[in-house]
């Protein structure tokens, strides 16, 4: 959100975009008007409590309000651009203030655009900590795109695992999925029949799945 150029390009191409932006950043309510701190308006606004989604422990709501101001996208040539103004009150206290050139008039939905930066640093975290995703050292663009081009597909590897229909039983997870096929693949026999032998004790139902899914395709092969 700090980077105005890019936003005038994304908007010049079509592309929704919902930026976060600093609190101190300046907006305008016309174009006449005077300039004033999103914190500022965020004060002075009565925020509506929303649900943004269902999660494990009942439903994910959060506090938000939403209108139409101005911004200077260049002040050499006087150009404006008309945004969506969100401020938005997490779950845990933190407020956001987000700028979006979102086209419909649906605060829920804008909230819920904005709330998707979970996941997506969700699979950063995921992809650092498992799969070892900022673990290079590699000084050419080529080698660092055939890097992320790897992590990404060991990523849908182990999600497509992870995601094995399973109504009966609990899921596997993201981790326990990457722990088995790095010890399968890459790790010592009698650590892996440690592990193994482990897993059947304390979910039998989670080792048919591994076996079918991981361990026959590649003995068959």
């Amino acid at each position: 959100g700090r980077d105005r150029e890019m936003m005038v390009e994304l908007d010049r191409e079509g592309i929704c975009f919902v930026a976060d932006v600093p609190r101190n950043s300046m907006v305008y309510e016309t174009k006449n008007g005077e300039a004033q701190k999103v914190e500022q308006w965020a004060q002075a606004w009565a925020l509506s409590k929303i649900t943004l989604r269902q999660v494990a422990n009942g439903s994910l709501k959060t506090d938000a309000a939403m209108k139409k101001v101005w911004i200077k996208t260049d002040n050499k040539q006087n150009e404006w651009m008309s945004v969506w103004l969100l401020i938005r009150k997490d779950s845990q206290g933190k407020m956001h203030y987000v700028l979006s050139n979102y086209k419909g008039n649906n605060l829920l939905k804008l909230a819920q655009m904005h709330a998707r930066r979970y996941w997506i640093e969700k699979s950063f975290r995921e992809a650092k900590d498992s799969l070892g995703m900022d673990q290079y050292q590699i000084r050419s663009y080529p080698g660092c795109h055939r890097w992320m081009s790897l992590i990404m597909m060991a990523m849908l590897f182990i999600v497509s695992q992870a995601l094995i229909p399973d109504p009966d039983y609990k899921k596997l997870t993201f981790e326990v999925t990457v722990k088995f096929a790095m010890l399968f693949l890459f790790g010592n026999p009698k650590l892996f029949e440690k592990q193994l032998f482990q897993w059947y004790l304390e979910n039998p139902y989670i080792m048919k799945l591994l076996y079918e899914n991981l361990i026959q395709p590649n003995l068959t092969k």
